[in-house]
């Protein structure tokens, strides 16, 4: 890694002069640069050898040294941020001869020097290298010594002056930095580097080859004992590839609870923590893979939201005003909505959010689905049904919009929704995230899915900036599902509500043309209640083809409301419900709370919840 760095360095310049192992004292030391600019390395060949006094000039900082060569740098238009390197030496002179430190001294020449770093990190033959940060100006000095009786090695002595962040503070569990989760799914984010990191002396982590270089931060837990740790990539100079992991305990006593390498955006690390202490103080560390390369990255804290009741078709959310919305999912729900007919590009539910509106202004219907953690595979598809005819669950046709893109799309985001130029309809994993936009009228009703085919339970928002104006009419009756089911000799309505308000009767009207309707049945309400309430009607002798349904609630003062239409097309109904039976094999009806085995015409059955 450190050698492809470098050679992105050397395109951008490199300057290289030549020298011999004659610079006995710092008083005699040989200049590398002067005034250095940034990313460009600047390098003196080194013809080594034995110094001609055989001597040394004062104490030493590492190992048994025998011979040194001095050389300098001055900076002019500091601070800057400098790299020290040695490196490419000479493979010939004994076992020993290879084996090179450096120490690198600020002040004046010769009775006032400061030693500011001490390398000797690797062994013989092996390069040695050191960053040194916000350095003022001045004239600084290095200090090259042989090791172990062996004389200096041909090398190359490199100084590179390195624009970027300021080093991190953070470099051990007792310096972490402290970073507040954000509620609701909302970000708080941080840009972190390991600028400068060393090893914090902790135990290696148990994923993403560490070695060294890690920084730490610190949150306290929410009420709700879960956290989402995301990293991603910063807006310059970034790492691309990091490793992350949660303690909990205390610094100087921490347990490594959570570890991971790859699961947030390309290589970069994102853990989803649940079950944690509310109130607790919880540590996260953070480091480049391999240690080999140094830079910027961001975090986010979140505590994702309470999943969802939406997770199928029946009891989707209702949407009334165009204002930014949240939402978040935790699996599928308890009903396979998406099938042959209706899925398009889509192929199955993971963490699904279903969606409906009403479009109270004329014009253009776009949205914005962002990811909160930046970096999860959001898929959508829409369903419009003009003038509220024939919507119902699960949807009977194909979506008109649909995008089922993998990764990021346009711009490298992970963004996606209706707008940005797109033209298309549709699209497979192949496509960049966007889809056209709807024209709608008044009265019309779009169903929308949202699926979470990364399966983080992190959640997202959605806004709306197009001319649409988006509504939904405050009922006396919340209704939670309407839909159709066929039957051997006909169709058996149903509907659940969660909540009624001064609800007298239920009616249920139908059509064959949506144009034309005729009352088929009412059926008593439950008056004011907080309790979910179940109901049915059955509708029989009906013809093949589409057939509409109706449902209208009618209010204890005689006003009525029209709560929704729904369609099924019984043409295309494989299978018929017989009955419904218990687990003791006796017939029940809607009002039947508990497990329940529902008996089909083509001899399958189907257990469920009731």
């Amino acid at each position: 890694m450190k050698a492809m760095k470098r050679l992105s360095l050397l395109i951008i310049g490199v300057l290289i002069s030549n020298a011999s192992i004659s610079q006995t004292t710092c008083s005699n030391a040989t200049e590398v640069v002067n005034d250095p600019a940034d990313n460009t390395i600047n390098c003196l060949t080194v013809t080594g050898g034995a110094v001609t006094d055989g001597t040394l000039t004062g104490a030493v900082c590492a190992g048994a040294p025998l011979f040194e060569g001095w050389y300098s740098f001055t900076i002019a238009s500091g601070p800057q941020n400098i790299n020290v390197l040695t490196e490419n030496y000479a493979s010939s002179g004994g076992p020993n001869a290879r084996n090179v430190a450096f120490e690198v001294l600020s002040g004046a020449c010769p009775g006032g020097l400061t030693s500011i770093a001490c390398i000797n990190d690797n062994g013989a033959g092996a390069s040695e290298t050191t960053d040194l940060f916000n350095l003022p100006n001045g004239t600084y000095y290095v200090r090259v010594y042989s090791i172990n009786n062996g004389t200096i090695p041909d090398l190359d002595i490199c100084i590179t002056a390195t624009a970027g962040s300021i080093p991190a503070t953070n470099d051990d569990c007792a310096n972490a930095i402290p970073v507040a989760v954000g509620a609701g799914g909302i970000c708080t984010e941080v840009t972190g580097t390991n600028i400068g990191a060393t090893d914090s002396g902790v135990a290696a982590p148990g994923c993403s080859s560490y070695g060294g270089g890690d920084v730490w931060f610190s949150a306290v837990v929410p009420a709700s004992g879960n956290v989402t740790f995301a990293s991603d990539y910063a807006a310059a100079n970034s790492l691309t590839d990091i490793g992350m992991a949660l303690y909990t305990g205390t610094c100087g006593s921490l347990t490594e609870t959570l570890c991971d390498d790859d699961s947030g955006n390309g290589l970069m690390s994102s853990i989803s923590a649940t079950g944690l202490t509310p109130g607790s103080t919880v540590f996260i560390r953070v480091w480049e893979y391999g240690n080999d390369a140094t830079g910027d990255f961001d975090l986010c804290f979140s505590e994702p939201p309470l999943s969802d009741s939406n997770q199928d078709c029946e009891s989707s959310t209702g949407l009334c005003t165009s204002s930014t919305i949240g939402g978040s999912s935790d699996g599928d729900g308890n009903v396979v909505d998406l099938n042959a007919t209706n899925q398009d590009c889509l192929s199955t539910e993971h963490e699904s959010s279903w969606f409906d509106l009403e479009i109270a202004t004329a014009g253009t219907f776009e949205f914005v689905l962002s990811p909160s953690n930046g970096s999860d595979d959001y898929d959508f598809a829409i369903w419009v049904y003009p003038g509220g005819v024939g919507q119902g669950c699960p949807p009977a046709a194909a979506p008109d919009r649909c995008s089922f893109a993998a990764g990021a799309g346009l711009n490298g985001s992970y963004d996606t929704g209706l707008g940005n130029g797109a033209v298309d309809a549709s699209e497979d994993a192949s496509g960049d995230n966007w889809v056209s936009t709807l024209n709608l009228n008044v009265g019309d009703v779009i169903v929308i899915l949202i699926d979470n085919f990364s399966s983080t339970t992190s959640p997202f928002t959605v806004d709306f900036p197009g001319t649409a104006g988006l509504d939904c009419t405050v009922l006396p009756v919340e209704l939670l599902s309407f839909y159709a089911e066929a039957m051997v000799d006909g169709n058996r309505l149903h509907w659940k509500t969660e909540s009624e308000m001064n609800n007298d009767y239920f009616t249920v009207e139908h059509s064959k043309d949506a144009q034309n309707w005729r009352v088929i049945g009412n059926v008593n309400g439950a008056g004011t209640t907080d309790d979910m309430q179940k109901y049915a009607l059955d509708h029989d002798n009906v013809d093949g083809g589409v057939n509409y349904y109706k449902l209208y609630q009618t209010d204890m003062d005689g006003s009525v409301s029209n709560v929704k239409i729904i369609s099924i097309n019984n043409d295309k109904v494989a299978k018929a419900l017989i009955n419904t039976i218990n687990l003791l094999g006796q017939e029940v009806d809607s009002s039947y709370t508990g497990v329940v085995i529902d008996l089909y015409t083509d001899g399958t059955s189907v257990k469920r919840l009731q």
